[in-house]
Parts: structure tokens; sequence; C-alpha cells
């Protein structure tokens, strides 16, 4: 369990570039993260790559990409990566070039489509092979009925994404995997998806940008953290989305990032070394978080509504290893660790 990095040297130092996703790690709808601009444009000066890699196949990757620079974050075209193009790659593996596919969804997969020479159909009628869903704020009942009828005909079902939200300024708005529930529960058939939690977009990324060692970088558990597991790549925690500090101490192993952070700017500063003492208590830098009578200790005082970055580190490591050890399971744990707030 133990982490143990050079002090003199930030996070970022030992790779060579970021796969960041976009709603919640780089932006909030229109609004960049905290700290995201300055945080990567930085890291850029480092000589350092940024590829970006969302679950979102609703734009373009020149639409996301002058929203990025539009908002202070250096992109390129050519690191964007939807979901949408690696689905579409994806159906390449499995039908044939120039087989009808239903599209649901917007320009992000009209775009990956036609790249991958498929025919694009918007009826079930038309006798389409596959089906292929996508978020959009244009779906609604007519397009997800095309689908079922589609599917219940024997086209296969695809799906670029099922996060069940999305994060907007206003908070969590309805995401594609929520409007996938919807035709899976009419169908009763799952989708093959590409987008994270699989690892078949991060491999796709490797392979569109040439980027190999890299950081991955994400808000979402169960589908940034878990995609990068799944694909073997290191990755990072930034509290700018969706999971909370609480969420991230509670995760199974198959969803644990290798370093936690509050957001961008903890990349280029040095990782602290996280210890298990012999007591069982938990040290990250100056730190040390420990559990008495199923109660939590950060620095000798209960763990309470605010917490710094180290202390939230150990809070973390020390559920991670109480989990790991036996000592508790997550369902115990979830009633000793109380909701708290990671200050800078």
């Amino acid at each position: 369990m133990n982490q143990i990095s050079n002090e003199a040297d930030p996070l970022i130092a030992e790779y060579d570039g970021l796969f960041l996703d976009l709603d919640g790690v780089c932006y909030l709808g229109e609004v960049p993260a905290p700290n995201a601009p300055q945080a990567l444009t930085k890291v850029k000066e480092l000589g350092k790559h940024l590829a970006f890699i969302t679950n979102n196949s609703g734009r373009s990757p020149e639409v996301v990409a002058a929203h990025l620079n539009r908002i202070g974050i250096p992109a390129q075209v050519q690191m964007v990566v939807n979901s949408a193009m690696s689905s579409a790659a994806q159906m390449r593996q499995i039908l044939p070039a120039g087989a009808r596919v239903l599209r649901v969804g917007g320009d992000g997969i009209r775009q990956a489509l036609a790249a991958a020479d498929f025919v694009q159909v918007d009826s079930a009628d038309e006798q389409p092979i596959a089906v292929i869903q996508g978020l959009s704020a244009d779906v609604g009942w007519s397009e997800l009925s095309e689908a079922c009828l589609a599917i219940k005909a024997g086209a296969q079902y695809f799906a670029t994404n099922i996060d069940a939200t999305i994060p907007k300024e206003r908070g969590e708005m309805l995401g594609n995997g929520s409007l996938v529930a919807a035709v899976r529960n009419a169908t009763g058939v799952e989708p093959i998806s590409s987008g994270k939690p699989a690892s078949y977009i991060y491999e796709f990324t490797h392979k569109h940008t040439g980027l190999v060692n890299v950081l991955a970088v994400g808000d979402r558990l169960n589908t940034d953290i878990a995609g990068a597991v799944n694909a073997q790549i290191p990755s990072v925690h930034v509290l700018t989305g969706v999971n909370t500090g609480r969420d991230v101490a509670l995760a199974a192993p198959a969803e644990r990032p290798n370093f936690l952070a509050l957001d961008l700017l903890d990349l280029l500063v040095p990782y602290p070394e996280v210890c298990v003492l012999d007591d069982g208590s938990v040290c990250v830098g100056q730190s040390i978080a420990k559990i008495i009578a199923d109660t939590i200790y950060v620095d000798e005082k209960k763990v309470g509504s605010g917490v710094t970055l180290d202390q939230y580190r150990a809070i973390v490591h020390l559920a991670w290893n109480l989990i790991d050890t036996g000592h508790y399971e997550i369902e115990d744990l979830s009633r000793i660790i109380p909701e708290f707030q990671v200050l800078r």
C-alpha cells in the first residue's frame, strides 16, 4: 500500500502526458472547473502532452477543442477523443463497412459514423443491422422508440457510454446511461459500450494520440477511475465533479485511484508518501488518520466538516486499509465515515 514519490518532483514529472476527462475535470458545462486553466497551461509549459477523453459523444472534437481554448485550456483537435469515435472504431471490428446503422445522438456520433464508412439511418424501417446511442439534448421518445423497434427486429445494440448523469453548472443532469436504461428496459438487451469504464476508449486513445506513459485524471469513480484500472493506467481523482471525498474512501478496489487531488493544481506539486504505521494508523505527509472505537480521527480530531488535502488522503488510505484487511465491510464503514469537505 505504501506509495513513495520523489518529493523534489511534482506528481506530473514522471509522466509524458495526461488523459483528461472533460465534464467535472476540465469544465462544468460552459465554465472551467476550479483552477483547471492555470494548471493545464502550466502542465503544457512543462513539456507534457494533454489528451482529452470524454464519454460525452454529443459534440465533435472540433467543437470540444474550441470550447476548451475559449475557457483558457490549451487544446488541439487531434488530442480530443470522444466515445463516439471509440464506439465507431469498436463497431468496425464487429460490423462490415457500409453497414446500415440507426443513429441516436448528436453531431459527435454523426461525424464518427461517417468517418468509419457506415450508412446512417433514422428509422427502424430502413432495416439497420446496428443501433448506436449517445447523448444529445434532442433525443426524446421518438428516437428512443425507433431504437427499440430496430433492436427488437434484431439490430445489434451499441451505446457510447452508460453514465447516469453529467455534471453541469447547476449540478448533475440526465446522462446517456439514463436514456440507455429506458431502451434496455423496453428491449431487455444490454448494449456494448466502448466508453468508460470499459478499457476500450483508453486503448483507442493510446493509438489515436501516440501517448503511452500517461496519468489518467477523472472525477467519477465508476467510469473514469474504473476505466483506468481496467486499462492498467495510473490515475488521479479530483474533487471538482461527481464523486466526493467520502465516496473515494468507500470505493471498492476496482474503482480506486492511485493518487488523490483536490483539483488539477495538485498535479504540479510533489505527492506525499503514504505509509501504514505499526498500530494500523495511516500517515500521509504530516497527517495521521486512525480509528478508535468506531470513530475516525485525523491529527487527533474527529473527522468533521473540513479537512486539509493530506488529511483527506490519510482518511481515504485508512479506510481502504480497514476494508482490505477485513476489519470492516464497506457497508459498515459507511456508517462511520461522515461527509466532509476538503479545503486547500
